[in-house]
Parts: structure tokens; C-alpha cells; sequence
């Protein structure tokens, strides 16, 4: 007999014993799931120490750090612009009181206040309500009062003949430039009549039906009208005519998705009459000169306290998320059989199956984006905004409206998702830079987010083209962002387009910049490899069950196997390497910071350029912080930034270390049948930065009868 087969014989009990001891010693890295009904054992691949310290500086150099930061900021805090760190209401915004010789001003020209326009909306709610009517709609909605559209009052004036104001359609041609300013090859300079006409030639044209024609001759001041997506522009132009495209002839949203504080959600139809419902506030019969925001808000919270459910984060339902595989099957929703025009099925839905039944152009981008003259200087950022709402150019460096957008962006996608039980996750770019410090990178300025295929047609039926407006956590830190969900008409085809792979947006409507949604499906015979239309790959079992934890301080989802998944998709090395480009990860403050920023901050720190050289040699020898927390005293944006984030940067070194621990995000509280169960701890989910609007007026000195008073009349 072969000794060596006797040998193997004799160890095998052995073997099976210390395999057991290692299944059972690694149980609290694996998850059970079930696919097809056959259980499956998903294996978390745990960090190492030595990867996770790559994070983090030493515990007792790190906590002297914070405490000096701590004591910086409290030596500077009157120095600071208080909404910088502190978002509580401002009286002299949320209580508005329009003088009376300002409304005919308001009447004519543009302008947009959140405060105004949300404070009308919900004391017309509430006034509906005491009469005994619980309305579901909105009878009238206009651009004009959620979007800023005052860049077009200088052209409203048609018999001014002032030649520095753009008058004709004629004068946005670019197609006589293109062969001297073209040098990509694109066709996208059209001629002006393509997309504009004068306000004169409007009984001439038959491309426009007749209810529109005598809805903008009634109305309109505008001397041309914008129909439709203009192509290659200057960034001026882009801005004045994607302006007059709004206030004219930009459909009206089918929804107004109100993110309320205490968790709540309210949506409204929007009536879609064009005629009848494309109106002003201020030319409405509910308008008012005196609201009060807050007081409005609070009153329709009371009025709606039982019939809005609140939307709760548990341990049982929440720490671990299970995902079904038929969320991610193919199916053929266009067999779906009912009267696309009956009224008892809701409009949304209606809307829905009209949009995918519908024959897709693929030659025809359904998202466009801001194309300029002078391409090859903004080339590598326009692809991040969206034409319709594109304001201005944010660059990546410290940029606190940039910063201030992405923030809110990603806080209403993750508040609208979970609110409405769709599935999603942090997917691509905007994983790996949650893994290295809980936010996007600064150089990036898009979020990528995946979705089931089911719950994309979910959000589609119910929540595409939705105005979602985030008011908050808060009715005493109320918040106005606005977001314009867009889902593309072509979600059916599972193939690679031509032009954008992914199939949503969910834009910011104040600047443009958006997040993009990408939805995953089955490979066909092959159920547990899931795909997208870039054709991503991701395992079902690295991708379930998905694992929570925070985003921009909300609650996010990553894959199950995170490490896993990051490794296959860029390589080891960017999960290990701290210098991308000219940005260097620097550990005491747990973000990226770029080198000439680095550079400006030891120079101030230093006040000499031989030891700022020197310091800047031995960072990129040793990635060890060249200076001490004063370093950031003159840089009020990364020295309040790191204030308001540090705690959920430890909690995110913590999660990455004890990935599994539920205590890291829940407590024990009492629920409404005075039962204990373990919910989300209330100090996690916060807001990191200034309400845009808020940022804005602070900055310009806002205020609304003076900016009204120098608008001037008609």
C-alpha cells in the first residue's frame, strides 16, 4: 500500500476538525441568502490592519490633533460667517413682507424666493385643508418660481433698442464659427431657426399648436423664444437661452416631491394644462404678500401628523438589507393592458407606459449636455451638468456652491429612495471614494448610484419627472433644494447605447450638476451576475445583502463585499495608493487635498519658502502631516469642514475595522407602543454644509423688497 495515501488517510479527521474550527471562527464574515430557495454563504473579505491604517494616523496623535483643531475653531469662531457652521433659520428670510408698490415688480419681471414660493404653496394647502379639502394637486406651476430665470429681465423690454441686448434669434447663430472654432469633429452647431423664432413670426409657424401660440402671445415679454436644446453656445448664451427655454416651453414637471422634516414625504400632482397651469404665484389668485415659511410648514405638519407615515431606520430591517433576485429580472412591462388615457389610473403611471411604448430614436441623445464655443478649455467638466439648468461653471479646487450642490444632491436622492422603498447603492467612483473618506472625491463632480431594474420602473412609474424639493431635517433648519428627477424613455433596452449608459438624473436645478443612476439586471441564463448598460459586472453575492452606512451624513448602502468589489473593479493599488494626480490623501484631516492648495497652506503655516519646500518634500516622502492643526487658520472652508465631519469619520474608520458591528449605528429608543427596539442613533444623520440659497443671499447681502426695488418696472 502507498504510505503517502496512509498518511493523508490518517490526517483527514484532523483536517476537517480545523476546517470546522475556521468556518465557525469566521461565521460573523459570512451571510446567509437565498437564491432559487438554495441557501448561499457570502464571504466578506475583511480589510487588513495594514489597509485600514492607511486611513487613520496613530489614535494619541490623532486625538491631540482634534483637540488643537477644536481650539483653533473656538479662537476664530467670531471671525467665521456664522451660516457657515450653523444652519438655523434667518428670521429676516423666512418672514417675508412684500411692500405693496413691489408687486406689480414681481408681477413683470423674474424672480425667484424659495421662502415665498414654498410659503404660498403650504398656506394653500392649509387653507384647503380647514375648508375641508385634502387636495392631492397643484393647479398651477411656473418655472420661474424654483428656478432663478432673473439672467432674461434685461431682454423683456422688446422696443428697447439698446444694441448690447439680444433682440432676434439671428444673433445666437454659431454655425458661421464652427469650421474656425470646431476641432472634435461634432455637428453641434445648428441654425438658429432649429431651436429659436422671434417673438413677430409666432402666428407664421405650424410646428406649434395653437393653445401655446396664444398662451405665449398673452403672456410673453420676451423678444425670442427658445423651444428646444440650442447645441454649441458661449457660457453666456447657454445661461440666457436655456433660461428663456424654462420660462416658456420646458414642460411642467408631472409631480412636486416634498422631502418634509420628521421623515415625512408629501407628493403633488401638477396639472398639466398649459395654458391654465403654466402661471406665476404672484399672478395667482392665492398669492399674499406677508408668509411666514416655518410657521406654514409646522401647521401643515400638525394638520398631517397621522396620515404621512414616518419613515423609521431599524437594526432588524435596515443594518443588512436584503435584495431579492427577481429585483434585478428583465420583464416585458409593455403587455401591461389597460387604456393609457383612463383617468383612474394615476397620471405618473399613465405617463410611464406612453414614455416606454413609445418607438426610441437611438440616434438622438435623450440627456444632453451645456456645449461651448471655446470647448477644449471646459471639455473635461460639461459632461457633468445638464443643459436646462446650467448656471456656471464649478471648478473642482474649494468651492463651497459646488460643495454645497453635490452635498444636497446626494442627501435628496438617499432621503427620496428610502422614503419611497426603492433599492439603491453607492456604485463606481462614488464607492471608492466613500471607502477612503466617507465623501466624493474633490476632483469629481458627479455621484454614481446603482439601482435593481425593478425598482428603476418603480421610481420610473411613480417619481420620474418629479420636482423634489428637500426641505430638511428640521422645521428650525429648513432647507430649499430642488432637484428635477429625469428617467430616460429607453430603460427597456438593456444594451449598450451610444451615448449616456446610464439611465437617470437626478439634477440640481439651481446649478446643473447631477447624479447618475445606473440600473442592473440579470444576465440572461446566468441570474446571479448582474449588469449594467456600460456593462459593469458585480456579482449578486458580493452586492447582497447591501451593508449600511453613511453618506454625506445620510444613510447609504454599500455592496456586502465592498473591499471585493472595489478590487475587481480599479485594482489593489487605488485602494492603497493616496496620491491621485496632483491630490495627496492626507490622514490627520481624512480627505484629499489637491498640491497647490497643500502648498498655499503650508506656506501660510511656515511664512518661508525653504522650510514650505522642505515640508512639502518630507509629505511626499512620508505622507506624515508637515504641520499642525494652526495650519488651517486661514482657511475657514477645510478647517469648518473638518469640524462638521470628524465624528463621522471616526465612525467610518470604525465601520471599516468592524464592518459588522450594528452598535456603531443603533440604539435602543422607544417606539409609539412604548416598546424598545433598536433604532438609527438621532445624532448620525446631519447636514455638512449651507443651504445653497441661503449661502447665496448671505454673500450678496439679500433682501427682497431691496432687490425688488432695484429690478425697476416695465
Amino acid at each position: 500500500m502507498n504510505v503517502a495515501k496512509i498518511r493523508r488517510f490518517r490526517v483527514l479527521p484532523s483536517s476537517i476538525a480545523l476546517a470546522l474550527l475556521i468556518v465557525l471562527f469566521y461565521y460573523k464574515f459570512f451571510y446567509v441568502s437565498e437564491v432559487g430557495g438554495i441557501k448561499v454563504y457570502n464571504q466578506f473579505e475583511k480589510l487588513d490592519t495594514q489597509q485600514v491604517e492607511q486611513f487613520v494616523d496613530d489614535d494619541k496623535e490623532q486625538q491631540k490633533f482634534d483637540k488643537e483643531v477644536s481650539n483653533l475653531f473656538s479662537s476664530v469662531r467670531s471671525k467665521v460667517p456664522r451660516h457657515l457652521y450653523d444652519f438655523s433659520n434667518i428670521e429676516k428670510y423666512t418672514d417675508i413682507n412684500i411692500d405693496e408698490d413691489k408687486v406689480d415688480r414681481l408681477k413683470g419681471l423674474y424672480h425667484f424666493n424659495p421662502m415665498l414660493t414654498f410659503g404660498q404653496i403650504f398656506k394653500y394647502l392649509n387653507d384647503q385643508s380647514e375648508k375641508g379639502k385634502q387636495l392631492n394637486y397643484l393647479p398651477f406651476f411656473h418655472w420661474n418660481d424654483y428656478v432663478d430665470l432673473s439672467v432674461l429681465n434685461k431682454n423683456l423690454i422688446r422696443n428697447d433698442v439698446d444694441s448690447k441686448y439680444l433682440r432676434s434669434c439671428d444673433q445666437f447663430d454659431q454655425t458661421a464659427r464652427a469650421p474656425v472654432l470646431t476641432t472634435d469633429g461634432d455637428d453641434n452647431h445648428f441654425k438658429h431657426h432649429q431651436y429659436c423664432f422671434d417673438h413677430d413670426q409666432i402666428d407664421t409657424l405650424k410646428v406649434i399648436p395653437e393653445n401655446v401660440k396664444n398662451h405665449i402671445k398673452s403672456n410673453s415679454k420676451l423678444p425670442f423664444h427658445i423651444v428646444t436644446y440650442f447645441g454649441r453656445q458661449t457660457k453666456r448664451l447657454s445661461v440666457l437661452l436655456n433660461r428663456a427655454y424654462l420660462a416658456e416651453f420646458m414642460p411642467l414637471p408631472y409631480t412636486l416631491t416634498m422631502l418634509l422634516p420628521q421623515d415625512k414625504m408629501h407628493q403633488l400632482n401638477i396639472k398639466q394644462d398649459f395654458e391654465k397651469s403654466n402661471k406665476k404665484l404672484v399672478d395667482s389668485d392665492i398669492f399674499t404678500r406677508q408668509i411666514n415659511l416655518p410657521h406654514q410648514m409646522s401647521k401643515f405638519l400638525v394638520d398631517k401628523k397621522d396620515s404621512l407615515p414616518r419613515h423609521y431606520v431599524d437594526q432588524d430591517n435596515d443594518h443588512f438589507h436584503e435584495l431579492l433576485v427577481h429585483d434585478f429580472k428583465e420583464s416585458n412591462i409593455t403587455n401591461v393592458d389597460f387604456n393609457i388615457e383612463d383617468e383612474a389610473i394615476p397620471f405618473t403611471s399613465r405617463r410611464f407606459f406612453e414614455s416606454i411604448s413609445s418607438k426610441v430614436n437611438q440616434d438622438v441623445p435623450y440627456f444632453r449636455n451645456p456645449e461651448f464655443i471655446s470647448s477644449e478649455q471646459f471639455k473635461d467638466v460639461t459632461h457633468n451638468y445638464d443643459w436646462r439648468f446650467f448656471s456656471e461653471i464649478r471648478f473642482h479646487e474649494v468651492d463651497k456652491l459646488r460643495d454645497t450642490s453635490l452635498h444636497g444632491l446626494v442627501k435628496a436622492w438617499l432621503k427620496l429612495t428610502k422614503r419611497a422603498g426603492i433599492n439603491t447603492w453607492m456604485d463606481q467612483v462614488s464607492l471608492l471614494s466613500w471607502y477612503w473618506s466617507g465623501a466624493e472625491f474633490p476632483w469629481k463632480l458627479t455621484n454614481r448610484f446603482g439601482i435593481p431594474l425593478q425598482d428603476l420602473f418603480r421610481l420610473a412609474e411613480n417619481y420620474n419627472q418629479s420636482l423634489i424639493v428637500d426641505f430638511g431635517d428640521s422645521v428650525e433648519e429648513l432647507r430649499y433644494g430642488r432637484y428635477f428627477l429625469d428617467i430616460s424613455n429607453s430603460i427597456l433596452d438593456r444594451s449598450r447605447p451610444r451615448f449616456a449608459k446610464y439611465e437617470a438624473r437626478l439634477i440640481d436645478v439651481d446649478t446643473g450638476l447631477f447624479i447618475e443612476i445606473f440600473g442592473y439586471s440579470s444576465i440572461p441564463g446566468n441570474e446571479i451576475s448582474l449588469r449594467n448598460r456600460n456593462n459593469d459586472v458585480i456579482s449578486y453575492h458580493d452586492l447582497n445583502p447591501l451593508r449600511l452606512t453613511l453618506f454625506h451624513g445620510e444613510i447609504a448602502y454599500v455592496p456586502f463585499n465592498f473591499n471585493k468589489v472595489l478590487r475587481l473593479m480599479y485594482g489593489q493599488q487605488a485602494l492603497s495608493d493616496s496620491d491621485y494626480k496632483s491630490y495627496h490623501y492626507i490622514k490627520k484631516v481624512r480627505s484629499w487635498v489637491s498640491e497647490p492648495l497643500l502648498r498655499k497652506m503650508i506656506a501660510d503655516y511656515f511664512k518661508d519658502d525653504q522650510k514650505t519646500t522642505a515640508a512639502l518634500d518630507q509629505f511626499k516622502l512620508h505622507h506624515q502631516f508637515p504641520f499642525e492643526a494652526g495650519a488651517l487658520e486661514h482657511h475657514n472652508d477645510l478647517l469648518i469642514t473638518y469640524i462638521l465631519n470628524r465624528k463621522l469619520l471616526d465612525l467610518h474608520n470604525q465601520q471599516l475595522l468592524n464592518p459588522d458591528d450594528p452598535r456603531l449605528f443603533f440604539e435602543l429608543q422607544s417606539s409609539e407602543d412604548s416598546s424598545r427596539i433598536s433604532r438609527l442613533k438621532k445624532s448620525l444623520t446631519r447636514y455638512l454644509q449651507p443651504d445653497q440659497f441661503i449661502l447665496k443671499a448671505q454673500v450678496e447681502r439679500y433682501s427682497l423688497n431691496e432687490r425688488l426695488q432695484r429690478m425697476g418696472t416695465l
